[in-house]
């Protein structure tokens, strides 16, 4: 007698295929100096997409042509847990540990896109995409997730 496929069972396969190719993919990107390239980063949920297809299309195959919508629900959502739990594990461990200078790096590719574009440093460009939770001081600084930003920069960048 043949088993039928459980969504957790399915699910886990499932996820730590995607979690793997995440990693794989991650690697490419992050060695290939790519990282900062939002066409080829979003390549990766194109991935994840067809792999969570593929892991319903293999429950309903083994569970006799038949999915449910809770079922199909259980299976996406816990593939893309598993493998998130994956890839954030990976990433952290990439960045802290493998490369360190990999957010530096970023950041410096960030501001030579801005300056392409003809924004500066202190232009108003960076503060249209930045959200900042200002806390007002004495000394005219303020807090942007834990960076010290003056306030007299933006000022300027108006003038």
């Amino acid at each position: 007698m043949e088993q039928q496929p459980t969504t957790a069972r399915t699910a886990l396969k499932w996820g730590l295929i995607s979690g793997v190719a995440s990693m794989i993919f991650t690697t490419v990107l992050y060695v290939s100096g790519q990282a900062a390239n939002a066409g080829l980063a979003s390549l990766g949920i194109i991935i994840t997409v067809v792999l969570m297809v593929l892991a319903m299309k293999e429950f309903r195959t083994g569970n006799g042509g038949f999915m449910t919508y809770g079922q199909g629900l259980g299976v996406g959502t816990l593939m893309s847990g598993i493998s998130g739990f994956i890839a954030s594990t990976y990433a952290y461990i990439y960045n802290e540990f493998i490369d360190p200078t990999l957010r530096q790096q970023l950041l410096d590719k960030q501001r030579e896109d801005m300056e392409g574009r003809g924004m500066d440093e202190g232009g108003a460009g960076a503060y249209d995409t930045l959200r900042c939770d200002l806390i007002a001081s004495e000394d005219r600084r303020h807090s942007c997730w834990g960076e010290d930003f003056h306030l007299d920069r933006l000022q300027n960048s108006y003038l």
